[in-house]
């Protein structure tokens, strides 16, 4: 009895001993995390982290990593001492064992933290030196200056600009993300360090790896880089060169002058040849910079492109000149005929034809109508033209044909017009005749002009042939059957005596063969329907 309670005594003392550690333990446990996730924030370990990004928030909680860990670790020491304490000889050995190695293995924690510091510490040294000698440099004014965006003058009248964390960008500055990409690049640099001190070799390799290949890649990247960056400052050089030069001589103006364009707007004629000298010299120091790079994949499609492009440029100026030529030409025909043919008087026929009661204005006169189809005429025959120098002989041969169909519906206006100019006339003389049922007859006369010329107006613009023919035989058909079926049904009486008429007539006034008598013919006197 007394060693089974000596032993119960032993044992509960064992319990307690084991439950104090553990809460002692607990209690140093949630002291140390506490002020280890005070003293990290303090320092702001998570907003620094967060501030690397770029602004962005931190991806991990790392003050809640540190002091969690730290936390647990010693939880492990106080199960430690509970096992050892109740007697637990193999889990005591294995929390010691798992002590151990984490003990051994917080040295290379420790450096690979330091390395870590090290590199974030360079990485922002770095960082800043590019971002404020970029800045310095004003490579975003140039860009921005470059797409044609200036600022605003408030901003320029400004003498000491904010600082840069405080400056609220419009857009995406080149300096911060060139900045960003050398952050970044300095970190990769310091991983297979990082790596090496954690013991981790399997990732050590294909990372050392990468660093080399970037190493190796960054003189070349660097001299494709350089090659875009004197090409593009080039390329502006002389496309504002040539905008000025251009702009000087007064394109802008001439063009405004001969109704192509406006001096007053947006896009003039000088930026449009600026820009297109811009292309030609930026398109092969893309192509350098990607030969360069060997992403020959992508620079011989533009270097063919290119090539077919300044192939085309002596037949493309040909053409241009062609065009201009045919303009300033049909410009000055189209004047001079619209003249001459108002000068004849042909602005007034419509109304002396009774079609208008009174002339239009200039620019919907007949003499006008005439200079426009002119000038459009010349400028379809020059296109034409210039399209074929081109190259482009399906373009060619489509203008052709709208020219050809162009000139049959001029030639069926025209006719139509004379149709209507002759309905008017015949119309007109019947009314004037004073015979009976004249104003009938005269719109008939007049519906039967109309229909004529315009089925003749359709023929000549060869629109729909066959459906004219067809309702023109069909009309003429239906009136010869409609006058034979009322001539001979409806009124066989009138006819009957019509043609006693005729025969009597005929009776009466027998054929005289030729006599060289003077004497005249006996008289006969005159017959009447009723008496036939």
């Amino acid at each position: 009895m007394d060693t089974t309670g000596l032993f119960s005594g032993d044992v509960i003392s064992r319990v307690l001993g084991a439950l104090v550690t553990l809460v002692v333990a607990w209690l140093i446990a949630l002291l140390v995390s506490s002020l280890i996730r005070g003293v990290l924030r303090r320092v702001r370990l998570n907003d620094r982290v967060a501030g690397s990004t770029a602004g962005q928030q931190a991806a991990f909680d790392f003050e809640g990593i540190i002091s969690g860990a730290a936390y647990w670790l010693i939880i492990l020491f106080g199960l430690a001492g509970a096992f050892q304490i109740l007697g637990f000889t193999l889990a005591t050995a294995a929390v010691t064992a798992a002590l151990t190695a984490i003990l051994s293995y917080l040295p290379r924690v420790f450096g690979a933290i330091v390395l870590i510091l090290i590199a974030w510490v360079v990485a922002r040294i770095l960082r800043a030196i590019v971002t404020k000698a970029l800045t310095a440099a004003k490579v975003d004014q140039r860009f921005a200056a470059s797409r044609g965006s200036k600022p605003a003058p408030e901003e320029e009248a400004i003498a000491t600009p904010p600082p840069p964390d405080e400056q609220a960008a419009p857009g995406p500055s080149i300096a911060k993300a060139l900045g960003e990409v050398v952050y970044w690049l300095t970190f990769l640099f310091f991983l297979p360090g990082i790596f090496g001190a954690l013991g981790l070799e399997a990732l050590v390799v294909p990372v050392q790896g990468l660093v080399d290949s970037i190493l190796a890649f960054l003189p070349t990247l660097a001299a494709a880089a350089l090659i875009l960056v004197v090409g593009y400052f080039v390329a502006r050089i002389v496309q504002r060169i040539v905008t000025q030069i251009l702009a000087a001589t007064g394109i802008d103006g001439l063009t405004a002058r001969t109704g192509v364009g406006s001096s007053a707007q947006a896009v003039k004629l000088s930026d449009i040849l600026g820009t297109i000298v811009f292309l030609l010299i930026i398109i092969p120091v893309v192509t350098a910079a990607l030969n360069t790079l060997g992403l020959a994949a992508v620079a011989l499609p533009l270097t063919a492109m290119m090539t077919q492009f300044l192939a085309a440029i002596p037949n493309l100026f040909a053409a241009a000149i062609i065009l201009t030529i045919a303009y300033f030409l049909g410009r000055i025909v189209a004047d001079l005929i619209a003249r001459i043919l108002a000068g004849l008087g042909l602005d007034s026929v419509p109304v002396r034809l009774g079609l208008m009661r009174e002339p239009v204005g200039p620019g919907t006169s007949l003499s006008g109508v005439a200079g426009w189809i002119v000038f459009v005429s010349i400028m379809v025959v020059a296109s034409m033209e210039a399209a074929s120098v081109i190259g482009f002989d399906l373009l060619a041969t489509l203008l052709s044909t709208v020219l050809v169909y162009a000139v049959r519906i001029v030639l069926g206006l025209v006719l139509f017009a004379i149709g209507l100019w002759l309905a008017g006339i015949a119309y007109r003389a019947i009314i004037q005749s004073g015979m009976q049922q004249a104003g009938l007859l005269a719109n008939v006369a007049r519906v039967s002009v109309v229909v004529l010329s315009g089925a003749m107006a359709l023929s000549v613009t060869g629109l729909a042939n066959d459906i004219v023919n067809l309702a023109f035989g069909l009309i003429l058909g239906a009136v010869a059957v409609a006058a034979a079926l009322a001539f001979g049904l409806g009124g066989r009486e009138v006819a009957r005596q019509q043609l006693e008429t005729w025969r009597a007539q005929a009776e009466l006034n027998p054929p005289v063969a030729p006599s060289t008598s003077t004497t005249p013919p006996p008289a006969v006197p005159p017959t009447t329907p009723s008496e036939g």
